[in-house]
């Protein structure tokens, strides 16, 4: 999937008076492929601070492995939960041999 937008998703509690408190990104994106659950071509997920403290860039492409929050919403848990496309040409190859097989 390629992200499209990348958003602040601000923790209010933390935050006070001309300061922001960021808690993690919320990313939205565009998928090419859903190996599981809603085949939805627009997705929204979000990656907390307190799983991973790296950004993902708009206009890259990731496999993302995510599930839903307590919320329902897509969550990744991890940084190696978002695997740049560059470096998941053996994962992605899998997957598919995993699809075929049915």
């Amino acid at each position: 999937m390629q992200i499209t937008g990348v958003h602040r998703d601000i923790d209010n509690a933390l935050s006070e008076p001309g300061m922001v408190a960021i808690s993690g990104y919320v990313y939205s994106a565009v998928s090419r492929q859903i190996w599981k659950g809603e085949a939805n071509r627009l997705l929204a997920f979000r990656l907390g601070l307190e799983f991973c403290d790296k950004k993902l860039k708009k206009g890259e492409s990731y496999l993302i492995f995510a599930s839903p929050d307590s919320f329902g919403r897509l969550q990744l848990r991890s940084c190696e939960a978002a695997v740049a496309e560059s470096e998941a040409t053996n994962m992605l190859a899998r997957l598919k041999d995993i699809e075929k097989q049915g």
